[in-house]
C-alpha cells in the first residue's frame, strides 16, 4: 500500500520549517509542521499542482510533436483521475462511477439540468443535487428489477423476500430523493423578512395581514 505521503517535490522541507524542527517547537507548531511541511498525496491542491508542473508540463511537451494529438495512459492518466476524483462535485465522476453504465450519461445530463435549475454554486447546493440524481437513478435502477422479477412465472419464499428487500430500497430512495430536494429548495428560498407593529398577526406564504387593535 503506498504512503499518503507525497513523494513529489513539494515535500522537500524548507529551512524555515528546519529550523522550526531543531529548535523544539510548541505542540501547535508541530500541528502546524505536519500540516504544511508534510502534505499528503491526497490533499487536492497538491494534485492540481502536481499536474501542472508535472503531468502537464510533459503533456505540453508531446503536444507540441505530435500532429493528431497523444494518448494519456500510464501514471499520467491515473493522476488525471485522481484530480478529477477529488474535485468529484464538480467533475460528477464519483457519481457517476456509482451507478450501471447506461445510466451514467443520464447521470451527468440531470445533475447539470439541477444545477441549472436551482443555480447551485456552493459545495452544498451541488452535493445536493448529486444526492437527488443519485436517489433518482436507484429508484429507476430498483423499479426496472422489480419489472423484471415480476414477468417470472411462479413465485417462492425467496422471490417473496427480494421483491420486499426491493420494496423497501425503492421508498428509502425516494425518501432520500425528496429530502435532498426539500433541503435545496430551502437553501435557495429567500429569506422571509418581516416587520411586524401589531399585537396579533398571521403570516402567510409571500403575505402579511396584520390585525390591528381598534382605535379608542
Amino acid at each position: 500500500m503506498p504512503s499518503p505521503i507525497s513523494k513529489n517535490k513539494t515535500s522537500a522541507i524548507t529551512k524555515k520549517t528546519a529550523q522550526a524542527i531543531i529548535e523544539k517547537p510548541s505542540l501547535e507548531g508541530v500541528r502546524e509542521i505536519i500540516q504544511t511541511a508534510f502534505p499528503v498525496g491526497y490533499d487536492p491542491d497538491k494534485l492540481l499542482e502536481n499536474l501542472r508542473d508535472d503531468v502537464f508540463f510533459r503533456l505540453k511537451k508531446r503536444l507540441s510533436k505530435g500532429k493528431h494529438g497523444v494518448i494519456v495512459e500510464g501514471d499520467d492518466a491515473r493522476q488525471i483521475r485522481r484530480a478529477m476524483f477529488a474535485y468529484g462535485t464538480d467533475t460528477h465522476l464519483p457519481l457517476v462511477e456509482s451507478v450501471g453504465e447506461i445510466y451514467r450519461p443520464m447521470v451527468i445530463r440531470n445533475v447539470r439540468e439541477i444545477e441549472k435549475e436551482y443555480d447551485c454554486k456552493t459545495p452544498t447546493e451541488k452535493m445536493l443535487a448529486e444526492i437527488m440524481v443519485g436517489a433518482h437513478t436507484r429508484i429507476l435502477q430498483y423499479s426496472r428489477r422489480l419489472d423484471q422479477s415480476t414477468r417470472l412465472e411462479g413465485t417462492n419464499k425467496d422471490l417473496v423476500g427480494y421483491y420486499s428487500m426491493m420494496g423497501k430500497e425503492l421508498d428509502r430512495a425516494e425518501r432520500h430523493f425528496f429530502t435532498a430536494l426539500n433541503t435545496l429548495k430551502q437553501i435557495k428560498s429567500p429569506m422571509l423578512e418581516m416587520n411586524i407593529h401589531a399585537k396579533t398577526a398571521f403570516i402567510a406564504q409571500n403575505q402579511q395581514i396584520n390585525a390591528t387593535p381598534p382605535q379608542s
